[in-house]
């Protein structure tokens, strides 16, 4: 392959300059515009949310004397099943928890839930029942979710059912309706029900992705969390390495056989690895993401920085850009920047992969989320944090140090001085280290299930 060649800045005219300036206050425009828009429809969405809860608080004080009550303000969620009534007449299906469900947010975490279901409800031969914890869903909301299911996860079953636990009316499913819980605070609502006696936890799938206490400093919320892990639900991981972590820091161990790979869209990968690689300057991208915590925002900051210096002293012309959340422009060196594109669409962000030589992308929690699994089994490079030490060995590509801005900013160096020369194409040799195909462990799911 042919080494792709540092470029060398060049003096701009007054017009160019004037034309650049322009460009860069349209970003920032856009930028603040979309921030203002996403400002006011998570105010709309709030107000939503308060008066279906308020509603719903409403409905099922009745019902806080059988044993709900004790467990009332504990957590968001905590008695967010009390108007759940068992009759053995209603239809039984597969009924999966999130905490919200957006048609343009099928990502990640949510996407791999969703496949979940969809395989489950497939072998159990069951319609699916998605009940969210966010804003009622619209009608036209749920047909594009329906024919996403169908289109890109494989679901053929029956017309997806939509409903809120927020719902006036009552949530009503058969003893045998199988749960699926995800985010922690949709199985502590499953936890509570079980306490209570009206579902057993043997009926629960409980999908884990990561270590969720771990997202909370010594809290309420991580003992919650943390409780779910014990309550005695069929537990099925996303990953080897948070297996790992999960015996390490749980002492659950979790069989082989209800460990899955992460669930990457394999065939886009596929393409991207395929593309042909643009030329010009390497593309350094961050995941940035300064409204999760647990992505380190401030580190990555701090790691490009000093990358960015000690790349322009070797004299390589790197394009840094950032993806996932908007946020302030950041500047590396005086002359360079970060180009923030924020949240891209699904097709959007492979689209951005294939420009990517380098990744920088950190998770302070155990699993190792999937933009730097992406990166990787797209053939390109990525640099992330070092946990538990389960990462450094997943692949030469996959470079994974402490959480030090100078370690990281190391790693980003080797990574952008290897990628001028390397080879791209799709490895599917990683996902393989990680664990089964997600239906394939869903199926044994379904099998103990019956």
């Amino acid at each position: 392959m042919t080494e792709r060649r540092p470029t060398v800045s060049r003096p701009t005219s007054r017009a160019s300059s004037h034309e650049s300036s322009a460009r860069r206050w349209t970003r920032v425009g856009v930028a603040v515009l979309e921030r203002v828009t996403r400002q006011v429809a998570r105010k709309s969405e709030f107000g939503q949310l308060l008066l279906a809860q308020r509603r719903h608080a409403r409905f099922v004080a009745d019902r806080l004397g059988d044993g709900w009550g004790i467990y009332r303000g504990l957590a968001p969620t905590s008695t967010s099943l009390a108007a759940l009534r068992i009759d053995d007449d209603a239809p039984g299906r597969v009924s999966i928890l999130v905490p919200s469900l957006a048609p343009g947010a099928v990502f990640a975490g949510i996407r791999t839930a969703l496949a979940a279901a969809c395989a489950l409800a497939a072998r159990l031969g069951r319609p699916l029942r998605i009940v969210t914890f966010g804003v009622p869903m619209r009608g036209t909301e749920e047909d594009v979710v329906d024919r996403l299911l169908r289109a890109e996860l494989g679901y053929s079953g029956p017309r997806v059912v939509f409903t809120s636990v927020w719902a006036r009316e009552e949530l009503v499913a058969p003893a045998s309706e199988i749960w699926i819980a995800t985010h922690w605070g949709t199985a502590h609502a499953l936890d509570v029900a079980c306490k209570i006696g009206v579902i057993a936890p043997r009926s629960v799938v409980y999908l884990v992705q990561d270590h969720e206490p771990s997202f909370y400093a010594s809290s309420s919320d991580s003992a919650l969390a943390q409780a779910t892990y014990h309550a005695g639900f069929q537990i099925v991981v996303n990953s080897a390495p948070l297996a790992a972590a999960l015996r390490a820091r749980e002492g659950i161990d979790v069989g082989l056989e209800r460990i899955f790979r992460p669930e990457l869209d394999e065939a886009r990968l596929a393409a991207v690895g395929a593309s042909a690689h643009p030329t010009g300057p390497l593309v350094v991208n961050f995941y940035a993401r300064p409204s999760k915590p647990r992505n380190a925002f401030s580190i990555g900051v701090a790691a490009l920085k000093v990358a960015a210096a000690r790349l322009e002293a070797e004299g390589i012309h790197v394009e840094f850009r950032s993806m996932g959340d908007v946020h302030p422009t950041v500047r590396l060196t005086a002359g360079q920047s970060i180009a923030g594109l924020g949240k891209l669409s699904w097709q959007g962000y492979f689209d951005e992969l294939a420009k990517t030589d380098v990744l920088l992308s950190l998770q302070m929690s155990p699993h190792p989320s999937h933009p730097p699994l992406d990166a990787v089994v797209g053939g390109g490079w990525a640099v992330t944090n070092e946990v538990d030490g389960s990462r450094a060995d997943l692949s030469p590509r996959l470079l994974a140090v402490v959480p030090d801005p100078g370690a990281l900013a190391e790693a980003i160096v080797v990574a952008v001085r290897s990628a001028r020369t390397a080879e791209r194409s799709f490895d599917g040799r990683l996902l393989a280290s990680l664990g089964d195909r997600l239906d394939t462990v869903m199926t044994r799911v379904a099998d103990d299930l019956g």
